[in-house]
């Protein structure tokens, strides 16, 4: 009899994919994928042998009761092949891959569900007489590049980086059994998969755009584009170098976004590599990276992977092919968030971790690289020192402030980070465009007081409830014409509008008062004679000074930076962070964002952090392991999660074609609907949307959005302040820093 492996309905009734045909597929699309980091054999093998268990009489007897419309029966499948292969050298390695690729990779023991537990579990009969002996062929399984690999590393980094190589094979084979299992299921949906331009050809469009832009620049005949021109050369020269981990150290407002995305598309040719990843912090600045990206490359070129909702089903082919690309990340240029890109590296689930197979020869540039969380900087760095050690991944820590991740004395970070300018020291000088001064503690009341005798001056701030507070307070000094308030409780549509607002008024030399929270350093453009930033991390309190007077009108602008009477929130890391800032201060409070100081403050920061830049100890748990290949990967996965406070996105009807939007969602939830929707949405700690239901301000429907209510519009949502929630509660949550 043929055993299959799947079936699909047609119009004939049902068409079949047999066991061998979807084995051997499986296996040769996960050795091409191994083959990116010399493993094809392991790939191959977990591909191969991944489904045997469905050679079971019983799995057959399943697919037949599909067939007959009766009532399914579960059958595991999965549990047979990685019995199998576990009684090979190492075969460990690919048993954990072939066990968890539909419920995820196991923790090695413990549970019901660990693969300890999996190997001595009793299966339904397999008859090995029935399967093909070209697929029985015995393993032959490369060990000696894993004895290259991991000889002479210290424990915790071999644990790490063979548990490493194991989610690596995990990826290729899930993300392998994906696609052949598309390929068969639905076709057409699998033909409109990879239909992008190749990086080389991306390449050559943006050089050609690049030319242009740079020359209509240079005529405008300012000392600030020449000096971006210099840094954009530094770049092309720099990316002819070997694949490694280099750092981008270039003052805010010196063009690093494109001189960035430069490097790498002259590496990524120089060097075969498949893709660039542009890992950004925030969601809330990603689509104008994009945004940016598209101008130069056009609208089918960059995939975003950071959407709050995943959709599958459109009707728009052009739609439809980067959210399929954003599944495995199979695209030319990726522009993704530090919570996606570093939990995938960390996850067991199938649906983050078939990706990470493609970060292998890749270029992956890390914008604003000091907003890697400190909680979890040992593991992200491991990770990356995996990625361009055994994974031929080009790394760029691209940033204003290099956040001392190099390897010294009693701190374990990166080897061999090569610095793309010649001179950071002199271009950090040659952008300098404001005088830094500390003012000392202030209290709410006075500060509203000297922000209203500005004409134009910018205040961060770093909470959404300190944003309200002294906003309210600004209004009591001044006419309201010309005071704004900005923060991520306004959604995007809101802020473009506000902001567009502000830079006319700044344009214009019309009076402009900002009050904001940090939001506005991530990469807004925006530019103020006077700005003031509450007590925070020195890097923060540069990039504040990046929205100063950032095209150069002035000699100098100025940056004030003052201590909150009421103190520093106890909000993720504000605190330690503000009070290493405030000893470098005290050192020189006039000249406090040298590269030095900048430098003493992350290594001081990092000492004082000790062991709690691993707070959840995940290299301990690998170490504990090592022995014999004991990993917990799902307990890993549960821990590693960048933001602990889970946030649900609230639709907004902040307009007409909001509204549209939304009552269109009602009846028919397509990708293109949720997409533009992104720009009308405020993300809100899960907790309160139950406090919000019960307030009759929000609404759910189709069991998984939620949106205002008419009231809600009317009563919590503000044109001047954004949703308008005066609880405690909200303002307690630990992601309202933005």
């Amino acid at each position: 009899m043929a055993y299959l492996a799947h079936i699909a309905k047609s119009e004939n009734g049902f068409r079949y994919q047999t066991l061998e045909e979807h084995l051997k597929n499986t296996a040769l699309i996960a050795k091409q994928f191994a083959k990116k980091f010399d493993s094809g054999e392991w790939g191959y093998f977990a591909g191969l042998w991944h489904d045997l268990g469905k050679y079971s009489e019983l799995f057959q007897e399943k697919l037949k009761k599909i067939m007959n419309n009766e009532p399914d029966i579960h059958v595991d499948h999965s549990t047979y092949g990685a019995q199998k292969i576990s009684k090979e050298k190492l075969g460990k390695i690919i048993a954990y891959a072939i066990a968890g690729h539909h419920a995820g990779l196991p923790n090695a023991t413990g549970e019901d569900s660990s693969l300890q537990a999996r190997l001595q579990r009793i299966l339904p009969q397999v008859n090995e007489k029935e399967i093909p002996q070209e697929i029985l062929s015995h393993p032959d399984l490369k060990i000696e590049i894993l004895r290259e690999w991991f000889k002479d590393l210290p424990d915790h980094q071999r644990a790490f980086a063979e548990a490493f190589f194991i989610r690596m094979i995990y990826s290729s084979l899930v993300d392998a059994d994906f696609l052949d299992t598309e390929r068969f299921m639905d076709p057409q949906k699998y033909a409109k998969r990879g239909n992008f331009k190749k990086i080389d050809d991306l390449r050559n469009v943006f050089v050609y755009k690049m030319r242009d832009f740079q020359i209509q620049k240079l005529s405008e005949g300012k000392e600030i584009n020449k000096i971006r021109n210099d840094i954009y050369k530094e770049c092309l020269t720099a990316s002819q170098e070997a694949p490694g981990i280099f750092s981008l150290t270039v003052p805010t407002g010196g063009g690093k976004t494109l001189s960035s995305l430069a490097f790498a598309f002259e590496h990524a040719v120089k060097y075969g590599l498949e893709r660039i990843i542009y890992v950004i912090p925030y969601t809330s600045i990603i689509e104008q990276n994009a945004d940016v990206f598209r101008e130069f490359l056009g609208n089918d070129a960059v995939v975003e992977h950071h959407s709050n909702y995943v959709q599958k089903d459109d009707d728009k082919e052009d739609e439809e092919a980067r959210v399929l690309a954003s599944e495995n990340w199979d695209a030319p240029l990726i522009v993704t968030t530090n919570v996606q890109f570093f939990e995938s590296l960390f996850s067991n689930r199938t649906s983050r971790a078939r990706k990470i197979h493609n970060i292998a020869k890749s270029v992956v540039i890390l914008d604003e690289a000091q907003m890697i969380p400190a909680n979890y900087l040992y593991p992200s760095i491991e990770a990356l020192r995996e990625l361009s050690s055994h994974y031929g991944t080009t790394v760029v820590l691209c940033t204003a402030t290099q956040p001392a991740l190099n390897k010294r004395e009693g701190f374990e970070g990166l080897e061999n980070v090569r610095e793309i300018v010649s001179d950071p020291r002199k271009l950090a000088k040659d952008l300098k465009r404001v005088h830094e001064k500390y003012i000392g503690k202030i209290d709410d009341e006075i500060l509203a007081e000297k922000l209203a005798d500005e004409k134009q001056v910018l205040c961060i701030v770093n909470s959404r409830r300190n944003a309200i507070d002294l906003y309210r307070k600004l209004e009591e000094q001044t006419e309201t014409e010309g005071n704004y308030h900005l923060s991520a409780l306004m959604c995007p549509k809101h802020r473009s509008r506000v902001l567009n607002e502000i830079r006319k008024k700044l344009k214009d030399n019309d009076t402009c008062r900002v009050v904001s929270t940090q939001l506005v350093e991530a990469g807004v453009d925006v530019d103020f004679p006077v700005v003031y930033r509450s007590l925070a991390g020195l890097d923060s309190i540069a990039q504040a000074g990046g929205r100063c007077n950032r095209e150069g009108k002035l000699q100098y602008g100025n940056l004030f930076v003052y201590k909150p009477s009421e103190g520093i929130p106890a909000i993720s890391d504000f605190r330690p962070r503000a009070e290493e800032a405030e000893r470098i201060i005290n050192k020189d409070c006039d000249d406090f964002l040298s590269l030095d100081f900048i430098n003493d403050f992350f290594e001081s920061y990092y000492w004082r952090r000790g062991d709690s830049l691993d707070k959840q100890e995940i290299r301990r748990d690998l170490t504990e392991g090592l022995a014999k290949l004991d990993f917990p990967f799902k307990r890993i996965s549960e821990k590693f999660h960048i933001i602990e406070d889970t946030q649900k996105p609230v639709l907004i009807p902040y307009d007409e074609f909001a509204i549209a939007l939304i009552n269109e969602l009602k009846y028919h939830v397509s990708t293109d609907i949720l997409r533009k929707l992104q720009r009308y949405t405020v993300q809100i700690p899960e907790r309160i949307i139950q406090q919000l239901q019960s307030a009759g301000y929000l609404e759910s429907f189709n069991d998984q959005f939620f949106t205002l209510t008419e009231i809600g519009r009317r009563e919590a949502y503000s044109e001047k302040l954004g949703l308008m929630l005066d609880t405690p509660e909200f303002y307690q949550a630990e992601t309202t820093i933005l």
